[in-house]
């Protein structure tokens, strides 16, 4: 067992082999490594290398990029007054923009441009990225002199998922340096970790769902009702590919709009709710817990007035992180962006098809601290979109660390 001593030393040291890895690139490339990393102290040891060089000339010389507000007003402000370097902000050296405001860059000579979360350029900023003809890729670099790039991420996109976020990663900043969460374990550098997933069924009995039309509805299950929207993608997904070109747009547009039918029947399945509510009767005790729930609904009916999603306050959010609750429902508010205090375990109730999304949640749960091993319960249900969706997220954990439980060994 490591010391916190021997840790921070660790740390540091895998901190430096990373920036100098990204020095040797030529100043140019993305950092990817996981929660409890610290991927932002890289960027603030180059600010501060940077200016003590004297190479900041004048105010706005850093361009940090940030995916949200709350990234941009608060986490890297702390982040650079936790390293004693909260002066490069007071004097202006360093310029916080989100990436929705990217393409209004236009003209500037920036030393160091810092893209975090890099992963989000394509979601936030394509448009920074095209050079005025709809076929090209080029990047924000052609209107933009820029003497160095840091791109920093926690989960790097799949090439045959995502090839446009690769491939504009890969013009910005390539991946110079991967750090996975299982070596991270291995140098003791974030907790270890077990990951159980409970296979959970459709239910096949109970018909409350509605069906059927205005003048003949009546009631199904959640198993027959699953069935229904699984037909109704393959029918539109033949659809879009016997259609002729100029009605090809409008189907593929119909055909998704019918995926994501079923993955909100998914998120609010009636049955997986009340096998989270079995599984929180017999994990929570004293235990730090986050519940990833499906939807909003779901989450108000598993911990009502202990929730944070887009629709609350954060009220409950910063009683979790005072460490005045034990437990916090959330949705998607958590994904980036959030620290959370002391976690010792995670309940996933809902997700979807993004394995970063998935990766990133269990990362929370990662944080070193004495005597912590994270307990990561992941709810899938068996037969369903749900099953690839894991398969796909979870493949770059050791199967060692994982095991798989029916939905039957869950008490009552």
């Amino acid at each position: 067992m490591y010391t916190m001593k021997e840790v921070n030393q660790v740390k540091d040291e895998i901190q430096q082999q990373a920036h100098a890895i990204w020095t040797a690139a030529g100043r140019r490339g993305t950092v990817s490594a996981g929660t409890g990393f610290g991927k932002s102290r890289i960027a603030v040891m180059e600010a501060n290398r940077m200016f003590m060089d004297g190479s900041l000339p004048s105010m706005n010389s850093i361009l940090l990029v940030t995916p949200t507000e709350k990234l941009r007003d608060e986490n890297w402000p702390k982040e650079f007054a936790d390293w004693e370097a909260d002066y490069l902000l007071d004097r202006r050296y360093v310029k916080l923009i989100c990436y929705a405001s990217l393409k209004n860059e236009k003209g500037n000579h920036y030393k160091l441009v810092i893209l975090d979360e890099v992963h989000r350029l394509t979601d936030l900023a394509a448009e920074a990225f095209k050079n005025g003809e709809d076929d090209a890729l080029t990047t924000f670099f052609s209107e933009n002199l820029a003497d160095a790039v840091l791109g920093l991420t926690a989960t790097v996109p799949d090439s045959k998922r995502e090839p446009d976020k690769v491939r504009i990663i890969s013009q910005v900043a390539p991946v110079v340096f991967n750090y996975s969460l299982d070596q991270g374990v291995e140098d003791g550098m974030i907790a270890d970790y077990e990951i159980r997933v409970i296979m959970h069924t459709l239910d096949a009995k109970e018909k409350y769902i509605p069906g059927g039309t205005k003048a003949k509805p009546f009631l199904t299950t959640e198993a027959s009702h699953y069935e229904y929207l699984e037909k109704q993608i393959r029918r539109h997904r033949m659809l879009v590919a016997q259609a002729p070109p100029a009605k090809k747009a409008s189907m593929e547009k119909l055909a998704m709009f019918k995926t994501f039918d079923r993955n909100r029947f998914l998120y609010n399945l009636k049955s997986k709710t009340e096998l989270a509510r079995r599984c929180m009767k017999h994990m929570l005790g004293d235990k730090r817990t986050l519940v990833f729930c499906g939807s909003i609904e779901q989450a108000e009916l598993l911990l009502p007035g202990a929730t944070y999603h887009s629709k609350s306050g954060s009220e409950a959010y910063s009683a979790f992180n005072a460490k005045k609750i034990n437990t916090l429902a959330a949705v998607q508010a958590v994904d980036e962006g959030v620290n959370i205090v002391d976690l010792d375990q995670l309940l996933i109730v809902g997700f979807d098809s993004s394995d970063r999304r998935l990766t990133q949640r269990i990362g929370r749960s990662l944080r070193l601290r004495p005597g912590h091993k994270a307990m990561i319960i992941i709810l899938c249900t068996q037969g369903t979109a749900e099953e690839k969706w894991l398969e796909k997220a979870i493949k770059g954990f050791d199967p060692a660390k994982i095991s798989y439980y029916s939905s039957k060994n869950v008490p009552a």
